[in-house]
Formats: C-alpha cells, structure tokens, sequence
C-alpha cells in the first residue's frame, strides 16, 4: 500500500503507464472481458485501474465482512461471531487507513504539478505527503506587510514558507506549537517556536486557528514518532540532541543546519549560553568560534579560528575581539606572518597592542586607533633601527628619534617606514654632529644639506639622546585591557587595581609578545625593566587585597626573626612578587642584558679565558690571595702544589660551583643570596665564623672564585641585579658583596693581560 501511494504522489503510475502500452495493447482482448469500458479509454486509466485494484479490493473485503457481521446472528455460533466482529474491525481499520493514504497521495500529487520546477527538485520525495496548504485553507503571517508574499505548506516532516520565488523549511521534529490568546493586536494566532526562528500567524477565524493547530500537531507527532522509529532526522535540516522547554532548545547538544553551521555545546532558551564551538562555513573553508556563549554571542575569554588560517586568542564581546587578545596571521614562511598582541575594540585594534611583523622583521610597540597605528609609538628592526615618534593614520609624522646599531642616533622630522624627511641633527658616538636637512632612508642612503661640527668632548660609549623615551608609552599605561578584564569578571569596581593569577599569565604573555623573539633589541631593555616594575606595582596591590595586613607599596616593614640564624626581612612589594613574577619574563630579559653588555662581557670574556688557563698557584699568587685561605697551617709554598688540589676540593670548589648558579636564578634576591653563600663557603669554611675579614682579604678571594666560576655573561647579571635591587639591599653586608662582584667584574675586564702573562 505504502508503495502504491508513494508513487501516486510521484505522479509514478502516469510515468511508468508510458513504458507499459505495448503490453497493455496486447493483453486488451482479456481486459475487455474483465474491466469496464470507462477504465479502459487510455492506457493511463487503464495502468492506474490495474494497480489501484488491490486497494479496491480492501474496501470490498471489508463490505463483505460487514455483511457477514450483519447477518451472521441468524446462521454463526456466538464464538464465530465474535472473530467476524473483530476481523470487521480490522478490515475497517485498513479500509479507513487505505483511502485516507491515497488521498493524501493524490492531494500531494496535485500540489505537486501546482508547484515550481525548483521547489519540486529540492522538496518532492516518494514518502512525503502534503497535509495542508494556506491556499485553500488560509493562514498568514501575523503584521504581514501590504504587498507581501507569504504562504505555508504543511508537509509530513516540515514546514515550507513560501515567498515570492523563494521558500524556507522548518523541520516538524524541532517546532513547539501553542495557541495564541485573543489580544487586540492578534486574533486567532498560532505561535511557533523553531531553533532558528519564531513566527507568529494569525487564521481568519477561530474554526480555521483549530484546523490548523490541530494538523500542525498531528504533524509534529507523526514527525516525532517516524523519527524515533528511523533512529534520526534529515542530515540536510536542523537537528539537535539537547533536551527541549517549552518548545525551546535547553541543555547540551548539537545542531546542524542546511547550511553547513554546526554548533556543539550548551543552549539556554534556545540561544547558544555557556561552553559551545561553533563552525561558519566561508569560501573554501570555515570560521569557527569557540568560548563561553551568553545569549548567543561569544563574551569573555575565546577562540576563533577563521578560514584564512588566522587565529584570534583573548577576549570577545559579541562574538568581536573586544579587550587584550593575540591574532596570529598568515604562516611564519608566508609575507604576511604577523602577530598582534594588544587592546581590541569591537573587532578592530584600539589602544595600546604590538605587531610583530615576522616575514618583515619589524615591531612596533605604541598605541592603535580604529585598526591602525595612531600615538606614540616605537619600531625596532632585525637590522638594528631603533626609531619612535608619533604616528597620524599608519604613517609616522612630526619629530622623533632614530637610533642605530652603531650607536649613532638621529633627532628630527622622520616620515613613513622610519625615513628621513626634514631638519634635524645626526649623531656620532665620536661626539661629531651634522645639523641640516635629511632625506632618504639608513641602509639606501641619505641625501644630507647641512654642517658638520666637530665634537670637543671624549667619544660617548652609550651615546643616548636625552629625548630617548620622549615618544614611548609609559609602562603604566600598557595592558591595561588585561587588568580591566579581570576586574570585570570578578565583579570589582573599576577603579580597584585588582586581579588574579590570570593577570600574571597575560602580563607574561604580553612581556615575551613585546621583548622576545627575533626582533629582540638592546634598545628596548629600559622599557622591558619599567614594565617589571609596573607588573610587581599591580600585582602586589591584588596580594594586598588578598591580605590586609600588607603594608602599602610606598612603606616597608621589617620582619624581625624568630631565630638566631634566620635573617631579616623587608616587606616590600619586590618581595612579594619577584619570586613569583621573574621566572616567568627572565628569559626574554636576561636576553636583553645580554644584548646590551654584549661588547663588554665579550671583553671579560676574552680575559677570563686567558686567566683560567693559568695553575691555581699561580693565579692566586697573581691575584694576592693570601695563603691562610688556601695553605693549611704550617705548610710552605713549596707543599702547595700537592696540597691545594685537596683544598681546593674542600673549600673553592663549592663556592665556585655556587656562584655559577647566578645564571640560574631569578630574582635579585636569590642573587645575592648565593653572592653571599659564596663568601661563607670562600671564606668561613676556611677560617671560622668568627673571623674578622677586610675588604684587602675579600677582594683577592672572590676573585678568584669569579676567575674560575667561568660566568659568560656576568655584566648582564650584575646589572639585572642593579636595576632590580631593592634600595635598603644596596647597603650592609649583602651590598658589600654585590660592590666586590662588581668590582672583580670591572678588573677583570681592564687587567693588563701582560701582567699575567
């Protein structure tokens, strides 16, 4: 039966009556004494007659079993009776079922020959029926416009919205219908809810609202069932696996749409809310998103990945890069490689963020309007350039500075991609200075007109323009989205300067976005220790908040110890935070220590070399370590080739190898710390706690510690150090210490090599 009706539907049986006249033709002989004239007219009535039969017969099977129901009182037993009734009721029930499935065949047909070439290719198939359509029973869309085009067709598993040349499908598995109450606005409406949309349509009267809810919802039903019995729904439409409210998606699952959208994760009311990925088909590709969802957009920390291959990392407000974010463009070998770390504002680049332009080899570090460099702003290249000043609309303008790899630098009018484009001055380290009018650019040229003055005082080794900085953003006012965000989501008032571990993480990530890498330049270390600053300042304020009993950033308190030997201690925001924070940023830093004291710390190091390759004996008896640090008592020089090995092992060797762990630790503290543990082990060991040692007795046997200790870059660590060391560290016996290292750093670096030699 279910075959008949769907080819009915299909117009199936006029088709294929086509392909079977010829044999129709051949067999009318036998047909004319079985089938009445009027079914026999064309081979098309006569193909329809023929397999419709069967279903006739149904009708037939169940007027003779009424028959026999009828009359079988007076000839049946009681109990053959009841198998009559029972079979009648079965035949009925088929006899029903029958004409009301070729009904709908045949309604279905007929709609079907109504329709347009392209709605019958995509939406005909052999088991879908057509219900119920508002042409012949109308139903509108509720405020429809004057010379609007609407109208619904109710199929067996959608709903179809025709408008114009164009219709929409609703699947009946996902669709909660109600009834609308009689409002002034609405009358006799029907209000559908739909995972994509909502509609409200109104009947022209009361009867026709309860026709139309009432095969809306068989349909639904029929729908839900058929689906159930199949194990799924229609890969091209909507589905879903959350759990439904009223009529509304609510919980976790997926939903897939004809399109090509998918989204998996958690609906709240029918709207994407809470964890959820979602995937937008572009041209070759798709956009996904993932993050938190609240009420159907992307808010708070998020991913999206778009189909070009970029990749947004950070914050999101309405599915829009909006707060601190990193977007990643292009492939590290491709031209346009690029990492943005910064402010975003409703999808554009807006305040303060850095590019590193990979393929390039440029970064600029300064502040962004409406997705281009606007403000104060500075560049740094792989050739060594170092330039800043203030950029209008991607373009630097006005005055600024320009510095080179050579330590020459340059004061004035600089124009698009660091160029020279007016008056100013150029500076050598010599001390000599050309003031004029420059065109043109460092590596191609420049175009000078000016006069050159002689420099009268000793060459500047540095060489640093006072206006340095002059054009940069203070540390203070960068990241300042990061801080924001995490004072937004813990709910604090804006003008609490607090944050969580989260921040630490951020502040990180924008530290090595800013100072590592292969743009990393010497020139840029001021500003990379401002910022250590200004990351200890802001975190520490969210430690005091966490604990009261802090003193404030610009107090000190001293901790008395509770034991002899325990030392004493300063609490000062850089105690707090310094073991924390340091060895999180220290690799991008030391790496700009490094770069800067690269030409003195080469020099030490040719040095040290030289000197390490001397015996012990000698070397101490070079550098006037006395002998009670390295002679046991009563022995004479000549006994000290065979016994310093012993004592060296005993006493030397471990400072030595104590030392060497400056380049492995983080904070200053620590530093001087194992400057100091060094001294005890140098010295104390040999000589007993109580011994009172000079400046004159020090000096000789730390350095000689340093001398073997081989630390290649020890101008980098003393100067972190320097910079970092808290004020009421720098004096007392562990300032002593840091003054010794340095002093044995400059010797070092300035000795004769003849006096060794």
């Amino acid at each position: 039966m279910k075959l008949v009706c769907d080819a009915v539907a299909m117009s199936g049986l006029t088709i294929t009556s086509k392909e079977a006249t010829a044999v129709l033709e051949k067999c009318q002989p036998v047909f004319a004494s079985l089938i009445p004239e009027e079914k026999r007219r064309n081979p098309s009535d006569l193909f329809s007659y023929l397999i419709l039969r069967p279903l006739q017969h149904i009708h037939e099977y169940e007027s003779f079993v009424q028959t026999m129901k009828s009359d079988g009182e007076n000839y049946y037993s009681p109990f053959t009776l009841d198998k009559i009734r029972v079979a009648h009721a079965h035949w009925k029930q088929l006899s029903i079922t029958a004409h009301k499935n070729l009904l709908e065949a045949e309604d279905t047909k007929n709609f079907w020959e109504t329709c347009s070439l392209k709605m019958v290719e995509a939406l005909s198939t052999p088991s879908r029926r057509m219900l119920r359509e508002s042409r012949t029973h109308p139903i509108n869309v509720h405020n429809a416009g004057r010379f609007s085009s609407h109208s619904f067709v109710l199929l067996t598993d959608i709903l179809v919205h025709i408008q114009y040349s164009t219709f929409s499908t609703y699947n009946l598995n996902t669709m909660w219908v109600e009834a609308v109450s009689n409002v002034p606005n609405v009358q006799h409406g029907i209000y559908i809810t739909l995972p994509e949309d909502t509609l409200t349509l109104t009947c022209p009267s009361s009867g026709d609202k309860n026709q139309w809810m009432y095969v809306l919802q068989e349909g639904i039903k029929r729908a839900v069932d058929k689906s159930e019995e199949s194990g799924g729904t229609l890969t091209s439409l909507p589905r879903s696996a959350p759990l439904w409210v009223c009529g509304k998606l609510h919980g976790e699952g997926t939903m897939v749409w004809g399109d090509g959208r998918r989204y998996e994760g958690q609906f709240r009311q029918n709207v994407y809310h809470g964890s959820g990925r979602l995937e937008v088909p572009m041209g070759g590709g798709a956009n996904v998103y993932e993050g938190t969802w609240k009420n159907g957009k992307l808010e708070g920390k998020g991913i999206i990945r778009y189909a070009n291959k970029d990749v947004y990392i950070g914050n999101l407000k309405e599915s829009q890069p909006h707060g601190h974010g990193e977007l990643k463009k292009g492939r590290f070998s491709s031209q346009a490689a690029s990492i943005y770390t910064g402010e975003w504002s409703s999808g554009v680049k807006h305040g303060y963020g850095v590019l590193d332009e990979i393929a390039k080899g440029e970064k600029y570090m300064g502040t962004w309007q409406n997705n281009v460099r606007h403000g104060p702003g500075m560049v740094v290249t792989m050739n060594g350039v170092y330039y800043e000043g203030n950029f209008h609309q991607n373009k630097l303008t006005g005055c600024g500075l320009m510095m080179f790899e050579d330590k020459t630098y340059f004061e004035g009018e600089l124009g698009m991609g660091g160029t020279f484009a007016g008056k100013g001055s150029l500076h050598y380290p010599s001390g000599d200075t050309i003031e004029g009018t420059f065109t043109g650019n460092w590596e191609d040229g420049i175009k000078i007109n000016g006069v050159l003055q002689k420099g009268i005082s000793s060459p500047d080794e540095d060489n640093v323009p006072k206006s340095f900085g002059k054009f940069s953003v203070h540390a203070d006012q960068k990241w300042t989205a990061v801080v924001r965000q995490c004072q937004e989501q813990l709910g604090l008032s804006a003008g609490t300067d607090i944050t969580t571990t989260k921040l630490l993480l951020s502040l990180v990530d924008a530290f090595r976005a800013t100072y590592g890498g292969v743009v990393a330049h010497s020139r840029l270390l001021p500003y990379a220790v401002q910022e250590v600053r200004s990351f200890t300042s802001r975190l520490y304020q969210l430690v005091g908040v966490l604990f009261p009993a802090l003193p404030s950033e610009s107090e000190s308190v001293l901790l008395e110890p509770g034991e002899e030997d325990q030392e004493e201690i300063v609490v000062t925001p850089a105690f707090v935070i310094h073991p924390w924070l340091l060895p999180h940023v220290y690799s991008p830093l030391s790496t700009l220590y490094v770069l800067q004291h690269q030409h003195k710390d080469e020099e030490y190091w040719r040095r040290l070399l030289k000197w390490n390759k001397q015996p012990d004996t000698a070397l101490m008896t070079f550098l006037g370590v006395d002998v009670k640090f390295w002679l046991p008592e009563g022995a004479s020089l000549v006994e000290s080739s065979r016994t310093l090995g012993t004592l060296k092992d005993q006493h030397f060797t471990e400072a030595i190898e104590t030392l060497q762990m400056l380049s492995t630790s983080f904070s200053p503290r620590d530093k001087l710390n194992l400057i100091h543990s060094t001294f005890q082990l140098a010295v104390m060991a040999k000589l007993g706690s109580n011994y009172l040692w000079s400046m004159d007795d020090l000096f000789p046997v730390f350095q000689y510690v340093v001398v073997r200790s081989r630390i290649q870059h020890l101008g980098a660590e003393i100067q972190l150090v320097d910079d970092l060391l808290e004020p009421h560290m720098q004096h007392g016996e562990l300032g002593i210490m840091f003054t010794t290292l340095r002093a044995c750093y400059y010797q070092i670096q300035n000795e004769k090599l003849t006096h060794m030699l």
